[in-house]
């Protein structure tokens, strides 16, 4: 019982320690040397492939919010400009 446990257990932990790693990081008590504390506790053989594992999933979700921001600002500013033109065609008259 003890080892079927232990299996779900790993198996969940590996599924949300990359978002427990964010919020981590993105607590500015701590940041990503508290991570990297962390993962050398818990196994000192693997933690630098786990610190650029969560490093690099970080910069990766950080870029496509990025993406996603410049093209809701571009589609903003597209909708805005016919309107702020006609404002300004209406003030020249």
């Amino acid at each position: 019982m003890a080892i079927n446990m232990k299996v779900k257990f790993e198996k969940y932990w590996d599924s949300y320690s990359l978002v427990l790693a964010f919020a981590i990081i993105l607590d500015p008590r701590y940041k990503l040397s508290f991570v990297t504390y962390c993962y050398k506790i818990l196994n000192e053989e693997t933690y630098m492939a786990k610190v650029n594992y969560v490093t690099y999933k970080l910069y990766q979700l950080y870029n496509e919010y990025a993406m996603e921001c410049s093209k809701l600002e571009s589609a903003h500013n597209a909708t805005m400009l016919p309107t702020a033109m006609n404002q300004v065609d209406d003030n020249i008259d």
